[in-house]
C-alpha cells in the first residue's frame, strides 16, 4: 500500500512526522493510532513551500480510506513523476 510512502514523503517535506502537531508534547501510540484511523492528514502546511501537484500527490497517497488511494502504477503515472521516471529508465540515472 502506498500510504506508508505518502507518510515518509510527508515527513521528508515537512521535516517532522505526520500528525505530530496534533499529539501534544507527550505522544502516546494509542493517540497516534486514533489519529491515523480517524483523521485525514492535513497537507495544507506543505502548500507554503511545495507545488499543488506535489501536495495533491501526498494527499492522495495518505487518503484515510484505502479505496481512495492510488495503486503504485497509478502513482508512477502522475505527471509530477511520470517524466522523471521515464528519464531514469532511459538513462539509468536516478531522477533528480
Amino acid at each position: 500500500d502506498v500510504w506508508a510512502v505518502g507518510c515518509i514523503a510527508y515527513e521528508m517535506l515537512a521535516m517532522r512526522p505526520p500528525w505530530m502537531n496534533l499529539l501534544g508534547p507527550r505522544p502516546a501510540i494509542n493517540n497516534l493510532i486514533n489519529l491515523v484511523s480517524t483523521q485525514t492528514l492535513d497537507v495544507s502546511p506543505l502548500r507554503l513551500n511545495y507545488s499543488d501537484e506535489l501536495c495533491g500527490l501526498i494527499a492522495a497517497l495518505t487518503a484515510r480510506e484505502q479505496t481512495h488511494r492510488p495503486d503504485l502504477l497509478s502513482v508512477l503515472r502522475w505527471p509530477i513523476l511520470n517524466g522523471k521516471c521515464a528519464l531514469a529508465a532511459r538513462t539509468g540515472a536516478p531522477p533528480l
